[in-house]
């Protein structure tokens, strides 16, 4: 496609787009042109990083784990906290009948 085509907006888009092209020196044609061309740019760098048919093998073979290593052998006792969930884990026999 070469030259220029006409395009349908809505009636608020355009005067949105009027009144900011007014305020940055622009023609509302010049402003649109460069947003749409930003906004393809952002598409195809997003693209780009972005797969987009990827099979359930390949999903699979890309998870990516959590590597709680750090943690291994920090636990350390907390008898208050251990009261806390003794409370919490009481069967109340009357909510059971």
């Amino acid at each position: 496609m070469n030259g220029e085509k006409n395009v349908a907006i809505s009636a608020d888009l355009l005067n949105e787009v009027a009144e900011l092209a007014q305020a940055e020196g622009k023609t509302p044609g010049e402003l649109i042109e460069e947003a749409t061309r930003e906004l393809l740019t952002l598409r195809r760098n997003t693209a780009e990083q972005t797969p987009h048919a990827v099979d359930e093998n390949e999903k699979e073979s890309r998870r990516k784990f959590a590597d709680f290593s750090a943690f291994v052998g920090k636990w350390e006792p907390d008898p208050e906290f251990d009261e806390i969930l003794a409370a919490q884990r009481q069967i109340d026999p009357e909510l059971w009948k």
